[in-house]
């Protein structure tokens, strides 16, 4: 290959579009996961943890269990029947149904969050392979 045709090559190789991409990539990313450490510090008492309820909802779902109702005995309800309560209370107390619709809003939230932080750190994982792969093409042409 004659030297001119590698120089030609080489100028087209498009090496500042990739660099170019790949720091949009980078500066997405930072902005993404400020984003989603503000979002999620600023709701923290809506942020539930894996498998449980938010702190908030937990509040709640305490004040509620101080004064349960009596059965239909007038004597306090067994732990079945307090749990069985505090399950409906779920869905028929107004504050309860409010956080729990609020926590399931901010879990979408800050899955959406993690779904976007993924696909941009994967491209720029593409990206910096690409550049890897360019290097290499450079190398070969300059030899």
């Amino acid at each position: 290959m004659k030297m001119a045709d590698k120089i030609e090559l080489l100028n087209n190789i498009g090496t500042d579009t990739l660099i170019k991409n790949l720091e949009e990539q980078d500066e997405a990313l930072l902005k993404l996961l400020t984003e989603e450490s503000e979002f999620r510090a600023s709701n923290y008492s809506y942020v539930a943890s894996h498998n449980d309820d938010s702190p908030e909802v937990k509040n709640i779902i305490s004040e509620l269990m101080l004064n349960p109702p009596l059965n239909t005995d007038g004597k306090k309800l067994t732990v079945a029947q307090l749990e069985a309560w505090v399950a409906t209370q779920r869905f028929q107390y107004p504050q309860l149904r409010e956080a729990i619709q609020k926590q399931d809003e901010i879990k979408f939230q800050l899955e959406n969050y993690r779904i976007s932080i993924e696909t941009t750190k994967k491209k720029t994982e593409t990206l910096k392979a690409i550049i890897g792969l360019r290097t290499a093409q450079i190398n070969f042409l300059a030899s």
